[in-house]
């Protein structure tokens, strides 16, 4: 090989080289819980191990912590309160604080939090105000620092969750019915009408397919590249509010709520590549997600407070605790497997093949937010009072 051709080869692979760094850089934060639901699957699950149930701190955000916590590489902690208030905070709990006009959470939603990208932006879904200008956005802030970067505007409030995929683009959906890709400068590359509400918030498959519920009651497969819809499955309804969940081979898991005229709740598994039902059960959930133990285990709130542990093949019950009426939480499960989830105003940490509670943290107060998991084991938790936890 001659030295022109040898040259030649080299510059190609730095180029393929960083390439490859490039899209890296472009995707999710690589730690514990850098999103929603942990990972792009949407399953709850984290490293970090070894909670105990002791309290390490607690700080005062305002009104109720709807917004669930999401941690960055570093350690820093990201939530958000209803009193308009974005929080970066480090392991002992202190750190930056951003005021804004309109970002809040709602009571009513199952899950909002920050989505960390792997160049340390922080994506954000903001409520919005009553200003026709701003309806909802999604909101680009320095992790560092909490400066606004940009802010991507809908047609109506963004309770979705974002998630960023491996592609860099970061999907969300908003009441107006839309499901949005957005790339990492704020500019909308696509969006997807699925006819009713969007408050739950995506799933990404390994193939990069994007799974997402809406009030229509439809559970949509989209291309996550072009938007372009793969397939549609309508539940029994009236709407999908929880977040679509994905099992290790391509499962969908995801609930419909119920009501008085359409009958009751059912968590539906799906085949992510045709969207051909597998099985449904009854009333296992309604707005919070499920989360997915290494093994396929399906954990899942039920509306009566029974918390439910799954065969991910047949949705057969394995067993299954009495605990208080959910708030829209959802579980987590950490690297031991221990199953946390959240009920009433107490977060119960359950062994994952018994469902025997191991420990017990009382808030005082109802918790609409769900628990997040560090990479050293630690859980971050938000009450109705206005409190964020960390517990260890």
């Amino acid at each position: 090989m001659n030295r022109k051709n040898t040259i030649a080869l080299l510059s190609l692979g730095l180029t393929l080289c960083s390439l490859s760094i490039s899209a890296l850089a472009d995707g999710l934060a690589k730690s514990s819980y850098p999103k929603f639901r942990g990972d792009l699957q949407n399953t709850g699950r984290s490293e970090g191990k070894g909670a105990k149930g002791e309290l390490a701190w607690s700080v005062e955000a305002g009104l109720n912590v709807v917004f669930s916590a999401t941690t960055a590489p570093d350690g820093t902690i990201y939530f958000a309160s209803n009193t308009h208030k974005l929080f970066g905070l480090d392991k002992t709990g202190k750190g930056w604080t951003v005021e804004t006009e309109t970002l809040n959470g709602s009571s009513s939603g199952p899950g909002q939090a920050v989505a960390v990208g792997a160049d340390g932006t922080i994506y954000v879904p903001d409520a919005g105000g009553y200003d026709d200008n701003n309806r909802g956005r999604l909101v680009a802030y320095d992790g560092k620092t909490g400066t606004q970067k940009w802010a991507y505007k809908a047609k109506a409030a963004v309770y979705s969750s974002p998630a960023i995929g491996d592609n860099g683009l970061i999907y969300f959906g908003s009441q107006d019915g839309f499901l949005y890709a957005v790339t990492q400068a704020g500019q909308g590359k696509w969006k997807f009408d699925t006819g009713g509400q969007v408050r739950s918030s995506p799933a990404v498959g390994k193939d990069g397919t994007v799974y997402i519920g809406s009030h229509n009651p439809n559970i949509y497969a989209l291309d996550g590249t072009t938007g372009k819809q793969k397939w549609v499955f309508t539940t029994s309804g009236p709407y999908v509010q929880s977040s679509p969940a994905i099992g290790e081979d391509g499962t969908v898991y995801v609930a419909c709520t119920g009501s008085m005229t359409v009958g009751p709740p059912y968590l539906y598994a799906l085949d992510g590549k045709t969207g051909k039902m597998k099985w449904k059960v009854e009333s296992c959930t309604q707005s919070s997600s499920v989360a997915i133990g290494k093994d396929g285990t399906i954990f899942t709130q039920g509306e009566s407070g029974n918390f439910y542990a799954l065969d991910p093949a047949t949705g057969k019950q394995k067993w299954k605790v009495e605990l208080a009426i959910p708030q829209a939480s959802s579980p987590a499960i950490d690297g031991d497997g221990t199953v946390y989830v959240a009920a009433g105003r107490t977060l119960h940490a359950l062994d994952p093949e018994t469902g025997n509670e191991k420990w017990s943290f009382d808030t005082k107060s109802s918790i609409y937010s769900s628990p997040a998991i560090a990479d050293d084991g630690t859980i971050y938790i938000g009450d109705g009072n206005g409190f964020f936890y960390a517990i260890k």
